[in-house]
C-alpha cells in the first residue's frame, strides 16, 4: 500500500469530505474519460463538496492529491457506490474528514498566497492563466482578454 497522507482540507474549489487510498484494490474499469482517453487506475480517491453548494464529486487523484479525473454525484453515498464499482473493497477504506467549509476555504486562501490578479483580484479558481511581471504585478487571462477587446 502507498504511504499516502490525508488530502489537504480543500481540493480545487471544494471541501474534502472523505478519502480512500485504493491502490490495494483491483481496478475494475471506469467509464470516465479524460481528454478522450479512458482514465485507468489511480491510487487515491476523494469525495468533495463544492463551496457554497450541495454538489458532490468523486475525484480520482495521484499520491500528491492532484486530481486526474472527476465525476459528479447526487450524494456522498452515490459517489462512494461509484468508487466501489470501480475499486471493489474500497467501501471499507473510506476515512471521513471533519473540516468545516470555513476551515477548508481558509486553507485554500492561504495556499494560494499571492496568486491573484492585481487588477481584478480573481483567484486561481476563476482564471486559466496568470502572467507576473518582475515588479510583482500579475494579470489574469480574463483581464488580458478584456484589455484586448477594449483596444480594438
Amino acid at each position: 500500500m502507498t504511504n499516502t497522507s490525508a488530502p489537504p482540507k480543500a481540493l480545487g474549489a471544494a471541501r474534502v469530505l472523505s478519502y480512500a487510498v485504493v491502490d490495494s484494490c483491483a481496478f475494475q474499469g471506469s467509464s470516465l474519460f479524460v481528454d478522450g482517453v479512458p482514465l485507468g487506475p489511480v491510487p487515491c480517491l476523494a469525495v468533495t463538496q463544492a463551496f457554497g453548494t450541495a454538489e458532490v464529486a468523486l475525484l480520482r487523484c495521484n499520491v500528491e492529491w492532484r486530481f486526474l479525473g472527476v465525476s459528479a454525484h447526487e450524494s456522498v453515498e452515490a459517489a462512494r457506490a461509484c468508487a466501489e464499482r470501480e475499486y471493489p473493497g474500497s467501501s471499507a477504506l473510506w476515512r471521513d474528514i471533519s473540516y468545516s467549509e470555513q476551515e477548508s476555504k481558509g486553507f485554500r486562501e492561504e495556499s494560494w498566497g499571492d496568486l491573484r490578479c492585481s487588477f481584478c483580484g480573481r483567484s486561481p479558481d476563476h482564471f486559466e492563466a496568470l502572467v507576473s511581471s518582475a515588479s510583482g504585478a500579475s494579470i489574469c487571462n480574463e483581464c488580458l482578454a478584456e484589455l484586448g477587446a477594449a483596444s480594438t
